[in-house]
This record gives structure tokens, C-alpha cells and sequence, in this order.
């Protein structure tokens, strides 16, 4: 409303520092909350009394605590009580779990975070699409609220539990996240920036990143539950899917394994694909010169040459556009 425009910050962009306008969101639930920081701090306070605010009881203490654990899983049958909730994640926080959730939008991006076990929180929103600074700004802060709080001591990288031959033998490979967060035209980036090498040993598994150096250490905590190296609560689970083949479930993704060809011919043949079609660009300088010159006395059918330069020139540009919006 005009009431709200003039009252809130203005956004800004990171690159030239340039003010953005306010973007009306269609799916208002994503992040449509304009809130201030008096606004957060008092949901906060929500979140800490343990869905109380100023003696009022909103939501009872079951609710609260659903919001704050997985439930629908296959991952929690098996085990695991800890992860993404209703838009609530859990993470830890100098050994103690926290929970909250992160947000962003065009030029403003935001952070929150409450950790019930000590009854402090924090929430953090910057007015510039700046990740390094709101990462600076919220350590500040936490180094601020922690001053006087011990760190909890983590467990060691060491598995009391062995995994089995079998399962040493059976879990190498590779492996895609089949639950997809979006199914758009993201979907394919997300496809390809979640692939996973998994590698066993006895001690538990190890998720790289194919091409990359990222990788995850997980401890075996029994046959089918394993937590990150220094979290105490396992949050991977192997569970069965719908014909028993064994599946790979942690947070918001579920990894089933797939053939290295489904992996390779991909990686490989995208960019070479994408390569080919930019050839008719330079195919395009060298005809096209040698018809200004006159040199060009048969070309045939001029669909033939156009064709394919049009295509270039439009992958080319709708790249440009979706990274040019993107910045």
C-alpha cells in the first residue's frame, strides 16, 4: 500500500548500488512478509515462549515442537529427528541446535535464528542483495549474544559402529536428488548442482561433488543412520524405496543412485552441444563477409544460414537475459 511504501527501507541492488523497486510476489507465502525489526524481534519472543507472545497462547507447545522437527519422511521412520521442518531448519550453533530459516529477495536478503535450549535468538535483514555482508552481521551478532555461553564440546570424527562388507560393497557410485525443490526452468541447474559421488568405508560415507572438491564426512551412527562429522544428531538416513533399492535421505533431498553415463554424457555433451550452436555465429562472420565481397555467388538456400544463426543468437540471448535479471 502507499503507506507501507513509505515506510519501508529501500532495496538495493549489489552490484552498482542501484535502488530496486518493491516486486509484488504471486506466491505470497514464499516470502511476501514485510516485517520490521521490532516486528521479528516479537517473533522471536513467539518462538522462545514456546508459542506464547505477552502471556497469549497461539500455538500449544505440540505444534511448536512439529514445526521444528521432520515428519513425513521416510528418513524419520527410520530414525532421524532432526533436519527441515515446516520451513523451520535446524542447524547448530557452537554445538546447540538452532532453528530458523533464511530469505531473500530482489536487493534484501534476511536471516533468523532462536536457539530454544538457551533462550536466545537473533534476526538479521540487510536492504542489499549482499550474502557476505549479512553472513559478517550475523556472526557479529552471535559472537555478541554467546559472549558468556560455553560451546557445547562436539563428538569425534570416530564411528563406534561398523558398516557391513555388504554395505560397503553396494553404496559406492553416484547418485541424483530425485526430490527436486524446483521443477522449473531451476530444475536443471539444481539437478546438476546436486549430483553426488558416494564413497564407503567402514567408518561411514563420504558425499563429493563430481568435478569439485566439496565433499561431506558422515558417521555411521548404526547400519542406516549416519550425522555429519561435527553434528551430534544423525540427519542421513538410508531408507528402501518403492522396488527395495536403497535410497539416500538427508534434509529436503532424497539421492537415488544412477549409471556414470547419466552423469558424463550430460556434463560432457551439454557444453559441447552449447559450443556447436555458437559456431553458427562465427559461420556467420565468414558468410556473411564473403556476401558484402561478392565472393558468395551460390549460397542456396538462405534458410539454411539463417536458421541456425537465429537459434544462436537466441540461446545466447536468453542466457543474457536470465543472468542480466538475476544481477
Amino acid at each position: 500500500t502507499p503507506e507501507v511504501e513509505q515506510a519501508r527501507a529501500t532495496n538495493y541492488r549489489r552490484k552498482d548500488r542501484q535502488p530496486l523497486p518493491y516486486k509484488h510476489m504471486i506466491y505470497r507465502p514464499a516470502g511476501a512478509i514485510n516485517a520490521s525489526a521490532e516486528d521479528m524481534a516479537n517473533y522471536l519472543r513467539f518462538h522462545l515462549q514456546r508459542g506464547s507472545y505477552s502471556g497469549r497462547r497461539v500455538l500449544s507447545e505440540e505444534s511448536m515442537n512439529r514445526l521444528e522437527v521432520p515428519g513425513t519422511l521416510p528418513a524419520v521412520q527410520a530414525g532421524v529427528t532432526t533436519g527441515y521442518g515446516l520451513f523451520n531448519q535446524a542447524t547448530y550453533n557452537r554445538g546447540y541446535e538452532e532453528h530458523g530459516h533464511n530469505g531473500g529477495v530482489a536487493g534484501a536478503l534476511a536471516t533468523f535464528g532462536y536457539i530454544p535450549e538457551l533462550g536466545l535468538g537473533r534476526a538479521v535483514m540487510i536492504n542489499t542483495s549482499n550474502g557476505r555482508a549479512l553472513l559478517r552481521i550475523r556472526r557479529a551478532v552471535d559472537s555478541y549474544l554467546m559472549r558468556n555461553i560455553t560451546p557445547l564440546e562436539m563428538p569425534t570424527g570416530v564411528s563406534d559402529v561398523s558398516l557391513s562388507d555388504e554395505l560397503q560393497r553396494s553404496l559406492p557410485g553416484y547418485y541424483m536428488n530425485i526430490g527436486q525443490r524446483d521443477s522449473d526452468y531451476l530444475g536443471m541447474f539444481e539437478h546438476y548442482g546436486t549430483l553426488r559421488r558416494v564413497e564407503a568405508d567402514a567408518q561411514g560415507l563420504a558425499l563429493r561433488v563430481p568435478l569439485g572438491r566439496g565433499v561431506k564426512r558422515w558417521i555411521a551412527v548404526s547400519e542406516n543412520l549416519f550425522r555429519l562429522e561435527a553434528e551430534p544428531k544423525p540427519t542421513l538416513a538410508l531408507v528402501r524405496g518403492e522396488d527395495g533399492e536403497i535410497l539416500l535421505q538427508y534434509d529436503q533431498m532424497t539421492y537415488q543412485r544412477i549409471s556414470p553415463l547419466r552423469v558424463w554424457i550430460p556434463v560432457v555433451g551439454f557444453p559441447f552441444s552449447f559450443l556447436l550452436v555458437l559456431t553458427s555465429l562465427l559461420f556467420a562472420v565468414v558468410w556473411g563477409l564473403r556476401k558484402v565481397l561478392g565472393r558468395l555467388p551460390n549460397p542456396g538456400p538462405w534458410s539454411v544460414r539463417l536458421w541456425p544463426l537465429l537459434g544462436a543468437v537466441a540461446l545466447v540471448g536468453v542466457f543474457w537475459l536470465f543472468f542480466a535479471a538475476e544481477s
